[in-house]
């Protein structure tokens, strides 16, 4: 359950906080056609990267609810890690998480999986432009046909 309802808004907002991204680059920039379809690597490593980093914080706390209820059931192997904790679904999980350790507690580890999700980012919309740009110039092109 988790997975699922983090999934559809993390994308989502990868791609409005990219195209938002986007926007601001180019009137930061000085560019007079924001919306060209043309964009540079640099635009959109940084934008995407930028995306990442906002998207990863928005649905981290549903993140970091998932990761503690997939290890559930390893608790001997956890036993040194300090307490071990049970939860019956993503609302007590969530409650738990809260009384326990508040607010801050729905983002332990956060440092480490943003800088992840700002490089995985930043390279699939980086990837994605060189691949519409591929694209484009292809569907331009017309061979010598006899």
């Amino acid at each position: 359950m988790p997975t699922l309802l983090q999934i559809f808004p993390h994308a989502g907002c990868q791609f409005g906080f990219y195209e938002l991204f986007r926007i601001i680059w180019n009137l930061w920039h000085g560019s007079t056609n924001v919306l060209s379809p043309v964009v540079p690597i640099s635009e959109s490593l940084v934008c995407g990267a930028s995306a990442g980093i906002c998207s990863k914080a928005v649905v981290y706390p549903l993140d970091l609810v998932k990761k503690r209820l997939q290890i559930q059931g390893f608790e001997i192997a956890r036993a040194r890690f300090g307490v071990v904790r049970q939860y019956n679904s993503l609302h007590h999980a969530l409650q738990l998480i809260l009384k326990e350790e508040g607010i801050l507690g729905l983002y332990k580890g956060f440092m480490p999986s943003v800088l992840k999700a700002g490089m995985a980012v930043g390279v699939t919309f980086a990837s994605y432009e060189l691949c519409c740009s591929f694209i484009r110039s292809y569907r331009t092109w017309t061979p010598y046909i006899v």
